[in-house]
């Protein structure tokens, strides 16, 4: 196998899919169910409040990752992924290699924080490729195998094809550690305001919600089997809406999602009612839903846990009395909600 000298290139800062030479195109994973990484709990801090961070793994992929690409202060360049061809992502991912594989992981903010280096360099054939290396250790690159082993070392078996982050091997195929940046200039546009119509609302991370049961009847809470919700714009120039339960025969039919001492009901009378702020994020058919109301401040649905009977949240940020949830507010899943049309 013949090996090339790489040769020193500039990388101008913008936006960039990053093709294998090999193997082509490469996306992320799940976006909708993201690895949660939870991360040591600092000092007054309890269990509940570890800062939690989401990775997703960087895979062979026809929905193409749109990276950004800009050079350090130092040596090498800072890469991050803002989102695929087909939509943006909720928050800014840096590129990392915490092991053998390469991920996205949501940004880390705060004034010093540390990210992951990348020295990207010509391969030496002249054909445009480059070779793009960890600046903590220049023999580990970016890999993108054919398949998956035959006798993986991960458990259980994932059913993509990851990038990879090491030495480059004789066994390797031909041009699987070199890659190609095809510059962006359309970068997608953020999704519409909703329109009004009946949905199955879902919690990005934690799934479906309906009405409880038996004498809780009148709750939102989790549940395996989704209510449909009847949505209906009130501000056609703006993001104000109407929740209203849409089930047939049920006593509740009809009556509109309200807040009550910080939980979500659904109103027993029709003379309760409450307006929404349902406001799109950069990713399809992903939402925040916001309480209207300017005496209450900025308060949304929120789902805090998968077990079926969870009752949906109807949560403030308060970042002065819990400086946590400032990050768990930029990266909680648990706060985005999916719509889909029946």
């Amino acid at each position: 196998m013949a090996f090339f000298q790489p040769q020193t290139t500039t990388i101008e800062p913008g936006f960039y899919k990053i093709r294998n030479v090999a193997h082509g195109t490469i996306g992320i994973g799940d976006a909708i169910k993201p690895i949660v990484i939870e991360e040591a709990i600092t000092s007054g801090d309890s269990e509940e409040d570890k800062p939690k961070k989401e990775r997703y793994p960087v895979i062979k992929s026809e929905d193409e990752a749109i990276f950004h690409i800009v050079g350090t202060e130092k040596a090498g360049y800072w890469i991050s992924v803002i989102g695929t061809i087909s939509a943006l992502l909720p928050q800014i991912c840096d590129v990392i290699a915490p092991d053998d594989l390469v991920y996205a992981e949501t940004a880390e903010t705060s004034v010093g924080a540390k990210h992951e280096r990348w020295k990207i360099e010509q391969s030496g054939k002249g054909d445009g490729s480059v070779i793009i290396a960890r600046m903590k250790d220049l023999k580990r690159r970016w890999i993108l195998p054919e398949k998956l082993p035959e006798t993986p070392e991960r458990f259980p078996v994932p059913s993509y094809v990851q990038v990879e982050c090491r030495e480059r091997l004789s066994t390797d195929k031909k041009d699987e550690d070199l890659w190609k940046l095809i510059a962006v200039k359309t970068l997608p546009v953020p999704q519409e305001a909703l329109g009004t119509g009946l949905y199955n609302i879902k919690n990005v991370r934690y799934g479906n919600i309906n009405v409880g049961s038996d004498r809780q009847q009148a709750r939102v809470v989790s549940d395996p089997t989704p209510a449909i919700w009847k949505v209906e714009r009130i501000d056609p120039k703006g993001f104000a809406y109407t929740i209203s339960l849409h089930k047939e025969g049920f006593i509740l039919d009809g009556r509109q999602a309200v807040e009550a001492n910080g939980l979500l009901y659904i109103s027993d009378s029709n003379l309760i009612a409450a307006k929404w702020i349902i406001h799109p994020l950069q990713r399809g058919n992903t939402f925040m839903i916001l309480y209207d109301s300017l005496a209450v401040g900025p308060i949304h649905w929120v789902l805090d846990k998968q077990a079926a009977g969870t009752q949906v949240s109807v949560a403030m940020e308060d970042h002065d009395a819990e400086k946590n949830l400032a990050d768990e507010y930029l990266t909680g899943a648990q706060c985005f909600w999916e719509f889909t049309a029946v």
